[in-house]
């Protein structure tokens, strides 16, 4: 530390004496009075002379703060008043200031508010007092500064000004390239939207044209679908009434005992009627399927034995073209179903 190298030098009590004070001062001002109090005490002892000093006076007046903070009140006044003395004596305003401070602070520790006061006043007279003088210090040292680098600050005000001109050259320089940007962008965003604007007016357009076309194509087509379902019902309306004859005159003959040669042809013409019939009921529901008319018509038959029906109506255009037809109904399946046969 600094306190051992001056003790290495030699013959440094004053200089040793000042960095205990201001040790001490420290302490007080971090509030470790104990500290503070010994730094100061070590401090008095080395500055011991005949005649007041500043470094003495001083360490006196913050000992008695250290001794106030430690609760000897009496010690504290004691060190303070004598600080006071000396401090005047010496004519020190910073350290006669500090010591009415204190001096009000102790009186006000052991009760005494009226000399609180009065201390209290002085330290803020004196403040003043110090604040005044300390401006019209500063006055005259600037006036003096002012007068001694006139040309120098004259110099710097034109140098800042032609700083500040420059930057505000530069400031409305980059103004204009960023409103050129901005113009740039917004005309960008203007065409953008006018060329989109001209292509959804194009494509409504358009959707306008070929929604009329697919108006126009569906009321064909309704058109077409009724006009075909017109003539399938009518078509198949004229094939049913000979067929029913076909059929009931089929029926007719088999009641009549025909020749046993002649029964199973018989039969397979009363099949080949019905299942026109039924071919033609199956165009009626798929014309119906398409308008969505449609109604399912659930009935009881005999899977096994339709099947059987068409193999037999089929038997003579197989034998005709030498075609063998073999039906085989699995035994594990019911015969009777209740659906609809289309």
């Amino acid at each position: 530390s600094s306190k051992s190298l001056f003790e290495q030098v030699g013959n440094s009590d004053e200089y040793i004496a000042e960095i205990l004070y201001y040790e001490g001062k420290i302490f007080n001002e971090t509030g470790k009075y104990k500290q503070a109090k010994q730094s100061l005490e070590q401090c008095l002892v080395l500055g011991v002379t005949d005649q007041p000093n500043e470094i003495d006076t001083k360490a006196t007046i913050q000992l008695s703060i250290a001794q106030l903070n430690l609760g000897n009140k009496e010690e504290a006044l004691k060190l303070a008043s004598e600080g006071l003395k000396e401090a005047k004596q010496l004519k020190l305003g910073n350290a006669t200031q500090e010591v009415y401070l204190a001096l009000s602070e102790i009186y006000e520790r052991v009760g005494d508010q009226q000399l609180s006061n009065k201390y209290l006043k002085q330290y803020i007279k004196l403040s003043d007092s110090l604040f005044e003088v300390k401006k019209l210090l500063f006055t005259k040292a600037k006036s003096q500064y002012l007068l001694a680098n006139k040309d120098a600050i004259q110099q710097q005000n034109l140098a800042d000004l032609e700083e500040e001109q420059q930057a505000e050259n530069s400031l409305n320089q980059l103004t204009t390239i960023l409103s050129i940007a901005l113009i740039t962008i917004l005309s960008l965003l203007t065409l953008s939207l006018y060329k989109n604007n001209n292509i959804r007016l194009k494509t409504n357009n358009m959707l306008h044209k070929k929604n009329s076309e697919l108006i126009v194509a569906k009321e064909k087509a309704e058109l077409a679908s009724k006009t075909k379902a017109n003539f399938l019902s009518t078509v198949t309306h004229e094939l049913r009434t000979p067929l029913y004859a076909v059929t009931g005159i089929t029926n007719m003959l088999l009641d009549e005992n025909p020749k046993p040669e002649q029964v199973q042809h018989l039969k397979s013409l009363k099949f080949s009627g019905e299942y026109l019939l039924t071919f033609i009921n199956d165009i009626l529901q798929i014309n119906k399927i398409e308008a969505n008319k449609v109604d399912l018509d659930p009935e009881v038959f005999n899977l096994k034995k339709k099947i059987e029906n068409v193999i037999s109506a089929l038997n003579n255009s197989a034998v005709d073209n030498s075609i063998k037809m073999h039906f085989d109904f699995d035994k594990n399946l019911p015969e009777v179903y209740n659906a609809d046969q289309l």
